[in-house]
């Protein structure tokens, strides 16, 4: 699982679509939480932050702001 999560901490969410930034995002935050990373949970975070830039559906806003909040309780 280790090897996984440096390889999501990597991707450059640019080259990635919006529902492929959005699924990293999420499976980044279960690994960072079933790890206890920090550097996960603040990579995390930082893609929150690039991802709120992207053009959003209602649904993809939603889930975005729910993905935020798990990083605040992990």
């Amino acid at each position: 699982m280790t090897s996984q999560l440096d390889e999501l901490i990597n991707i450059d969410l640019a080259k990635l679509s919006v529902d492929n930034a959005m699924d990293n995002l999420g499976t980044l935050i279960d690994l960072s939480g079933d790890l206890k990373s920090d550097a996960g949970t603040n990579k995390a975070l930082e893609w929150c932050d690039e991802i709120e830039h992207f053009k959003l559906t209602e649904q993809n806003s939603c889930l975005l702001d729910y993905y935020r909040a798990n990083c605040c309780k992990i």
